[in-house]
């Protein structure tokens, strides 16, 4: 996963349930996430889910990014850079 470590934690505090169906998942087939890095660590990092208006921001944000509807929009904008040498 190409994610700083920090970002990892974010997710999992914002993502609770599926950071528990991953550390299942590891459990289940005795394999971790990464060679010495573990879903079931990166919870223990992240602590308690994260709540209030703040956390609703971010996960509403984070399921923006994993759907990659905001790289679309992205990509749909005329790049002036680009047009300069078309």
């Amino acid at each position: 996963m190409l994610a700083t470590e920090r970002d990892r934690v974010l997710a999992a505090g914002l993502c609770p349930r599926l950071t528990d169906d991953y550390v299942d998942a590891e459990q289940s087939t005795a394999h971790s996430f990464k060679h010495g890095l573990s879903v079931a660590d990166i919870r223990l990092k992240a602590g308690p889910a994260r709540t209030g208006r703040r956390a609703e921001r971010r996960r509403t944000r984070y399921r923006r990014m994993r759907s990659g509807a905001a790289i679309r929009r992205r990509l749909a904008e005329p790049n002036e850079q680009l047009a300069q040498f078309a």
